[in-house]
């Protein structure tokens, strides 16, 4: 699979990589994947970097995924944080990002981790 998955329970977050190329199947699949495993509880933070992923979603994928997380909602329902590799990705994700914050998942993107990590540590501080 193209993407990574390492769960931190202490942490309460989960990383997820993403490298070479996917496509909306294999992301469903990866998400799917996550939300089964046990040691990953709903609330935990979720650092996706897909900086070296060559994927690029479409408007078709990006309905796709809104559906995903709205089934998956309760296993997603902890802050988000996408780091992408350039503007095209940063829109892309921005758009993902409102579409699924109508359905209550917390989505954002960043260009920097550092500035991710940030902004997940203020968002699962108790």
């Amino acid at each position: 699979m193209p993407y990574s998955i390492d769960i931190r329970p202490a942490q309460r977050r989960a990383v997820v990589r993403g490298l070479g190329s996917a496509d909306v199947d294999e992301t469903v699949a990866s998400m799917r994947e996550l939300a089964a495993r046990p040691e990953f509880e709903p609330g935990f933070g979720m650092l996706v970097d897909v900086r070296e992923l060559a994927y690029v979603a479409s408007f078709d994928d990006l309905i796709v995924l809104r559906d995903i997380f709205g089934e998956l909602r309760e296993s997603f329902s902890g802050p988000i944080a996408v780091v992408v590799s350039d503007l095209l990705r940063y829109g892309i994700t921005r758009s993902i990002s409102g579409l699924t914050s109508m359905i209550g998942v917390r989505l954002e993107a960043f260009r920097d981790e550092a500035a991710a990590e940030a902004w997940l540590t203020a968002e699962t501080a108790p």
